[in-house]
């Protein structure tokens, strides 16, 4: 049986990637065979870092269809052409915490790991997907799972009647397109098209929207992780026991400069890393360097201090 950890990013989240596998490095090694990253446009520094660590292979993803850089199109592919018995799929902007032994338990056990997002379905199926889904609308209050934590096993009827069927979908571009109100803010960058298909939905997700279609589709009742536990968001303190923080890019890059690079980057990549994250600390504590911050401060807890009488 051959474990794999996936994972993909382009420029933007390319110090997030490392940083990823640096925290599986430092808390979950022993749980892969294998770490393959895939690049979807990483700067030639990220790209030269992440082709020189230890145990992982950097490939990249073909044009398989016309919009295979749209609505996730690429994630599915990479769920279906990881060669291993088990795959274990993680977005860049993650940091692994604890061990994933739970993680892999889970697969073994149920042939798959999904994680619940805390938020009903209905929100993010468009109105014409139920039927020809088949999933009745009463299923709308379940809590759909994350696209970008989840983990299964080849030979399972998961990765038969999910998985495929989810890719399929997504080469029909049943994935593409926006909620009306999410059209301005979300159609842009590798997502960008002039031609954007307005879904009937309070928040439609791409892949993760026909990924729960197919899951309820196949499982009525399948079995979901504790979203605090194993994809908390709003901190890395949000469980007791947190496996997973989905910090997105709101993490602080603490393992950044753990990652194992092989020589002759070794010592480069450690120290770039290094100096990314204190960058990226100064960045996310600007405020503790301005005045105003403290002035502010000062007249909360005295208001006389600023010259006014309080009221």
């Amino acid at each position: 049986m051959t474990i794999v950890l996936a994972s993909a990013a382009d420029r933007r989240y390319g110090w997030w990637l490392l940083n990823l596998v640096g925290s599986v490095y430092a808390n979950s090694r022993a749980n892969f065979d294998r770490i393959v990253l895939y690049d979807l446009g990483l700067s030639s520094m990220q790209r030269r870092l992440a082709e020189s660590i230890r145990g992982a292979e950097l490939r990249s993803v073909p044009p398989f269809a016309p919009h295979w850089s749209q609505s996730f199109t690429w994630k599915p592919w990479i769920w279906t052409n990881v060669d291993a018995t088990t795959v274990v799929y993680l977005d860049a902007g993650l940091t692994v915490l604890r061990s994933l032994d739970a993680v892999v338990a889970g697969i073994e056990e149920h042939g798959y790991f999904v994680v619940s997002q805390g938020k009903p379905l209905a929100d993010i199926v468009p109105d014409d997907y139920w039927e020809p889904y088949g999933v009745p609308r009463e299923l709308g209050e379940r809590e759909y799972v994350a696209a970008g934590i989840i983990g299964f096993r080849k030979d399972s009827l998961f990765y038969e009647r999910v998985i495929e069927p989810t890719f399929a979908d997504c080469l029909a571009g049943r994935n593409l397109g926006f909620s009306r109100e999410d059209a301005d803010g979300l159609n842009a960058g590798r997502h960008r098209t002039d031609d954007a298909v307005a879904r009937q939905a309070r928040r439609f997700r791409h892949d993760q929207s026909v990924l729960n279609l197919r899951l309820f589709s196949a499982f009525r009742n399948p079995v979901v992780a504790d979203l605090d536990r194993f994809g908390g968001y709003r901190s890395d303190r949000d469980h007791a026991d947190q496996v997973i923080w989905n910090h997105r890019r709101r993490g602080d890059l603490r393992y950044l400069g753990g990652v194992p690079y092989r020589r002759p980057l070794r010592a480069i990549g450690t120290l770039l890393g290094l100096i990314v994250r204190a960058r990226w600390w100064l960045r996310l504590h600007r405020w503790m360097f301005r005045p105003s911050t403290y002035i502010g401060k000062a007249r909360r807890v005295m208001p006389g201090l600023g010259g006014g009488s309080p009221r």
